[in-house]
């Protein structure tokens, strides 16, 4: 074989090394400048699919006020179950005692609207 067909199959093995080595490359040094964010244990919902969602980073920071609604209608703060009347008692303390008054609403795609609007009727309320 000449010296011209060892070349020819040899070729088609440099951009396979080549990107190996970039990802290779990629791979060691990207995780040391990237930091996952933790996020808070709380009540497991499945949320509505949506094409427009709004990325909210400061609800996954710890302190944060997140109220649940699970598909059966049960409202939990943080992880703890609550009523619309002591969800209403519990914002009025918190948002009294913090600068920043924020609530998260989170509820699942199965959630009546009868059961939503009780938890939004009763953060109005506070």
């Amino acid at each position: 074989m000449s010296r011209l067909g060892k070349n020819s199959q040899a070729k088609p093995w440099y951009p396979v090394w080549s990107i190996t080595l970039v990802v290779f490359t990629t791979m060691l040094f990207v995780p040391s400048t990237c930091a996952a964010q933790a996020l808070q244990a709380g009540i497991s919902v499945q949320e509505a699919v949506t094409t427009n969602a709004v990325a909210m980073p400061d609800a996954d920071q710890p302190g944060a006020l997140i109220v649940a609604i699970t598909a059966k209608g049960n409202a939990y703060l943080g992880i703890h179950p609550v009523t619309p009347a002591a969800l209403m008692e519990e914002v009025k303390h918190r948002h009294a005692n913090q600068a920043e008054k924020h609530l998260y609403i989170k509820a699942d795609a199965r959630a009546s609207y009868a059961s939503v609007g009780k938890v939004l009727d009763a953060v109005r309320k506070a």
